[in-house]
């Protein structure tokens, strides 16, 4: 059973990453990786990535969840990862695009739904491939053991006794072990750069946008500044709670010399290489700049579409007379002028690309027909119907002005 846990670890990292040998540069790759977070703290979305990433994808004393994070199927981790994606879209959409652009709202619901999908599974790809090393390392050293067995590491790791199953001892002393190898990579530059990070999206940025009236984007900024430091204090936590566990660990593994063997086989801490790396960064650019991209198409198209709709509300206010119910009888506008009118109305409907504004412009353009319907059979109408006529004209009109005012104050948000 021991011999199980021994042999995978190195083998699972170097399947993924290579051996050590092949790549002498790591720890410079790691400090490329610090100054290049540095330089890109103008932009945020990466920024805010890396630093939570960072934290969160090499603390694993905590809770059980580890385990069974790392032993799941990639596409597991990758359905995972796209949807703390999308709700951190969906987050952002909420402080930065609703209060000011609501020409989203103007799309239906299910293609506004599948453009969110998308985008998290994309950007969740290279994410995914980011954190591949670290579950490598991890899952190697798991590697041989039964889920109850599993399970067991993470409680040892916590605060169950010594286990007496040598397999499981190996795996948590060798599971700390990995831990630890993890916080020595983490440079005083990094975290002094995390905790400047912390300060400046939960202190200066949210005082800064509260001055300037934007409390959806301070609750934002003060949200991910919350994330960090509650991501900082608790590896802090979990380090110190840690420390003696491991010790006592390690003194029982250390008594026994077929677990002192295994343990000595120690899991490297993987790391993405620099290749890998940089292709993940450059896919988490080429994703987010066709998702702005789409962003500033969909918002072009609407605002073409809602200047359309300014020109429908102008064309009705200047017929207003049409919309009159005392000149719908034969001494009023003559019934050419109502069919124009309304053919006009048809032909801004025909000229709009998004659904949702499409779709009203051709229920005002439906009404209008009906307009000149019920012009034609007031006209046509005794003397007795006329009352009744009038009545559905009215109620026609009305139904109108509504789809135009509610469309106008759509576009006007927008």
């Amino acid at each position: 059973m021991i011999g199980q846990v021994a042999t995978p670890a190195s083998d699972a990292a170097s399947r993924w990453l290579g051996s050590p040998a092949e790549h002498p540069d790591a720890p410079a790759c790691h400090n490329r990786s610090d100054r290049a977070l540095t330089a890109s703290t103008r932009h945020s979305s990466l920024r805010i990535f890396f630093a939570a990433h960072a934290a969160l994808s090499v603390e694993r004393n905590g809770t059980s969840v580890w385990v069974w994070y790392d032993t799941a199927p990639w596409w597991v981790r990758w359905l995972i990862t796209s949807a703390f994606a999308i709700l951190g879209l969906l987050f952002f959409c909420w402080a930065v695009l609703e209060p000011g652009h609501h020409w989203w709202t103007l799309w239906p619901t299910w293609m506004v739904g599948a453009a969110l999908s998308i985008f998290g599974l994309l950007i969740a790809a290279p994410m995914t491939l980011l954190a591949q090393p670290v579950v490598n390392s991890f899952s190697a050293t798991l590697a041989g053991l039964t889920s109850a067995q599993r399970t067991a590491v993470a409680r040892a790791l916590r605060r169950e006794p010594v286990p007496t199953d040598p397999a499981v001892l190996a795996a948590a002393v060798r599971a700390g072990d990995l831990s630890d190898a993890y916080r020595r990579l983490v440079s005083p530059t990094r975290r002094r750069l995390t905790w400047l990070l912390i300060a400046l999206f939960g202190v200066v940025l949210p005082a800064l946008e509260f001055t300037l009236d934007q409390p959806r984007i301070a609750v934002m900024y003060l949200g991910v500044g919350v994330l960090l430091a509650a991501t900082a204090v608790r590896s802090e936590w979990a380090r110190r709670r840690s420390g003696p566990r491991l010790v006592r660990l390690r003194a029982a593994a250390a008594a026994e010399p077929q677990v002192a063997q295994v343990v000595a086989q120690a899991v490297p801490p993987g790391q993405p290489t620099a290749r890998q790396r940089w292709l993940g960064i450059g896919l988490i650019f080429v994703v987010t700049t066709a998702a702005a991209t789409a962003c500033v198409f969909v918002a072009a198209v609407t605002n073409q579409d809602c200047r359309i709709v300014r020109d429908v509300g102008l064309h009705v206010s200047a017929h207003r007379d049409l919309l009159n119910p005392r000149l719908i009888g034969t001494d009023g506008p003559d019934l050419s002028e109502y069919r124009a009118w309304s053919d006009e109305l048809r032909r801004h409907a025909d000229r709009a690309r998004v659904p949702g504004v499409n779709r009203s412009l051709q229920q005002i353009a439906d009404l209008s027909t009906e307009v000149v319907v019920s012009v034609e059979q007031a006209r046509a109408a005794s003397d007795d119907d006329k009352g009744s006529r009038t009545m559905h004209y009215l109620d026609v009109v009305q139904r109108l002005i509504d789809a135009e005012n509610q469309l106008i104050a759509a576009c006007t948000r927008s």
